[in-house]
């Protein structure tokens, strides 16, 4: 379970008659959790009975190499979509909880919690710390 705390400010420094702005969902503060599963393909190998045949009685009978027939030019098999075979990974859940701070007007303009949220969700993860890499790359 993930969760987010917040607070409207009291009453320090505002204006006569305000105590504080109501926190917005998505804009001031967000809280989300969310499963990540993903697969990668290997393709499948193309090997004979001979060739592992050979190489389990290479080590015994080191001149029984010579004696094999070669290989034929045969050309490799196309690879296609179905040759591919996914291996599965171990799901994992992330999440995040942000409570953001400051001009309030920004926040509600910009949705800045959910929109941080999301970067983090779907961006690629290319390092041990996606979310440093999230905020402090450079966005067009």
């Amino acid at each position: 379970m993930t969760c987010v705390a917040t607070s409207t400010g009291g009453i320090t420094n505002k204006l006569p008659g305000r105590i504080g702005d109501t926190p917005t969902l998505g804009a001031g503060f967000w809280a989300e959790e969310w499963d990540l599963r993903t697969t990668t393909t290997q393709p499948r190998s193309h090997t004979s009975p001979l060739t592992s045949l050979t190489t389990a009685l290479s080590s015994c009978l080191p001149t029984l190499t010579p004696y094999l027939p070669l290989r034929t030019s045969d050309p490799e098999p196309e690879e296609t979509p179905d040759s591919r075979k996914p291996i599965p990974s171990i799901p994992s859940k992330r999440s995040i909880a942000i409570s953001g701070t400051g001009n309030g007007d920004s926040f509600l303009r910009l949705s800045a919690a959910r929109t941080a949220a999301a970067i983090a969700q779907y961006q690629t993860p290319n390092s041990r710390e996606p979310h440093r890499e999230a905020f402090l790359s450079k966005r067009p």
